[in-house]
């Protein structure tokens, strides 16, 4: 148990680690090319912070923002990390209304390369909503990770897998839709992804890292449906169109530190 000293030391740490967080960033989007006052501008204001004491590290911040229609959205969470010999604790809290909040909690076991995930919703409804589990074995100079999950209000179940050596990568997804087969290959930069699906439908992905940080990537499946995003220095442009069709929806963004 804690002594008063440190508990103290830890409230002392806390606030000092709010006086000293990062100031509040905007970020400011433009859909279609169009908007109509500040509510078209989907203005969203966030702010965050982060403290450690006693080997427990605490993050923690607060959201605000707009949509089209006028709704004015916040919401403050916070995550907190510690560990528990060789147990591994994560724990995320996201509080959106007076109503009730969203409760998520991590435990790995690092001896086992074994992670329980469990995320519930607290207050008004309160209802576990997923349970998951990891668990990663060692394989031919690779990696395979086993992903079962379980949603238990509608009783879905999904199965997951993912192999990954050197420059490539399988992961295979299994749900009460579907199945999804994605095959990664690193060139470089640069990594190429086709996808197959069990309803017959394929895609490609692309995606290419740049200096600083920077990135782009295309989506396109045989729909003809394309999705583009560049991110440079703080913008982030995105694109949805489909090929051969005038529908075109485009978004762009950049995140700015007031004050």
């Amino acid at each position: 148990m804690m002594n008063l000293t440190k508990v103290l030391s830890g409230i002392l740490l806390l606030a000092n680690g709010i006086i000293a967080a990062k100031l509040p960033s905007l970020s400011v989007s433009i859909t279609d090319g169009t908007f109509d006052g500040l509510q078209g501008l989907a203005p969203s204001l966030s702010w965050k912070g982060s403290s450690s004491f006693d080997d427990v590290d605490v993050d923690y911040g607060c959201v605000v923002s707009t949509s089209a229609s006028k709704e004015l959205k916040k919401a403050v969470w916070t995550k907190v990390v510690f560990g528990l010999g060789d147990l591994a604790i994560t724990t995320f809290a996201n509080v959106k209304d007076l109503t009730g909040a969203t409760l998520a909690v991590k435990a790995g076991y690092s001896p086992a390369n074994l992670d329980l995930t469990t995320v519930a919703k607290v207050g008004k409804g309160s209802a576990i909503k997923n349970i998951s589990m990891r668990k990663g074995f060692s394989l031919l100079g690779g990696e395979l990770n086993l992903r079962p999950s379980l949603k238990p209000e509608q009783m879905e179940t999904a199965v997951g897998a993912s192999y990954e050596n050197g420059p490539t990568s399988i992961a295979i997804t299994s749900n009460d839709v579907g199945q999804r087969l994605k095959i990664s290959r690193e060139f470089g930069s640069t990594v190429v992804s086709p996808i197959f699906k069990s309803d017959g439908t394929t895609a490609l992905e692309l995606s290419r890292t740049l200096e600083d940080g920077n990135s782009i990537s295309a989506f396109v499946d045989q729909n003809k449906d394309v999705v583009f995003k560049w991110k440079d220095n703080g913008w982030t442009a995105e694109l949805e169109t489909s090929i051969g069709s005038s529908d075109t929806k485009m978004k762009i963004s950049k995140g700015v530190t007031l004050f």
